[in-house]
């Protein structure tokens, strides 16, 4: 388990470098992997109506979905941090139950002992 959160950082700091997309739309990963026959099908003479067009002159686009996405990481921190208290309150409730069994079975081991 600490493994995993220990890669938890690693994972937040390249999640942006993954989601980048080469110029025609399509990820840099998929175009290397992808046939010949695929990449040469994409026309980017004549783009279709919904189509991507990067910005001119240096403007910003608003990239719509960041507060879902920072909901989305919320939501997973929670339910993370929910899981963890769940966890300790279990590892707690059976260390009290081997308290208990160890006080029983001192008492068991004494009188076997007063017995011999």
């Amino acid at each position: 388990m600490i493994r995993i959160l220990a890669l938890l950082p690693v994972l937040l700091m390249t999640a942006p470098l993954l989601a980048q997309t080469a110029d025609e739309g399509v990820p840099a990963a998929a175009q290397a992997n992808a046939p010949a026959a695929i990449v040469a099908d994409v026309d980017d003479s004549a783009p279709a109506g919904d189509a991507y067009l990067p910005a001119e002159d240096g403007e910003i686009e608003p990239v719509p979905g960041g507060t879902f996405m920072l909901l989305a990481y919320l939501a997973l921190w929670v339910a993370t941090g929910g899981y963890l208290f769940r966890l300790a309150s279990r590892h707690r409730a059976v260390q009290a139950e081997l308290g208990v069994l160890r006080r029983l079975l001192e008492d068991i081991d004494d009188r076997l002992n007063e017995l011999s």
